[in-house]
């Protein structure tokens, strides 16, 4: 798939959660590749969340779990926040 291909199908990012405690895990289209995917997390009015690194393992582990089960059919490597979660 090409750069354009993948910023083209994950253009609209991934939503965790429902309303108020929801997430958006949106494209950072500038570090994307054909071959990887790197998304920034966002909250439900979208202001930049704090990095995942620094949430606690716990939730970090909950919400990497939630991006990979969306992204179960991509081949490619994949960054939430620059953190490397699937590559």
């Amino acid at each position: 798939m090409t750069r354009d291909e993948v910023i083209e199908r994950y253009k609209g990012g991934i939503s965790i959660g429902d309303g108020i405690a929801g997430e958006e895990w949106l494209l950072d289209e500038e570090k994307t590749t054909g071959s990887s995917l790197h998304l920034l997390g966002y909250d439900a009015n979208l202001y930049s969340m704090p990095d995942l690194s620094r949430r606690p393992t716990k939730y970090q582990e909950h919400i990497k779990g939630e991006v990979l089960k969306y992204l179960k059919d991509w081949k490619g490597k994949v960054y939430l926040d620059g953190q490397l979660v699937k590559g």
